[in-house]
């Protein structure tokens, strides 16, 4: 019977832990720069800014989409990751 509880009482305390360590990894994340509520901050790196703007089906706060562009043209295109 004592058997049964320490069994029982250890199962718990695996438990507990296990539901501490996993909630402590959802932890408050910090916000990210470039949220659509804050005004966006000019670098000067483009020089004109007046093509950017908000577009429907992006996730970024402004988008420069080129409406001439003629993509049946294309085969490929190549993104490269911003590095700094």
């Amino acid at each position: 019977m004592y058997a049964n509880r320490r069994k029982l009482r250890w199962v718990a305390g695996v438990a507990l832990a296990s539901l501490a360590l996993a909630s402590a990894g959802c932890g408050i994340i910090r916000p990210t720069r470039g949220r659509h509520f804050e005004e966006v901050e000019r670098s000067g790196f483009l020089g004109d800014y007046s093509e950017l703007g908000p577009r429907e089906g992006f996730e970024a706060q402004e988008v420069y989409v080129n409406s001439k562009a003629q993509w049946p043209h294309y085969d490929a295109i190549y993104i490269q990751s911003v590095t700094l």
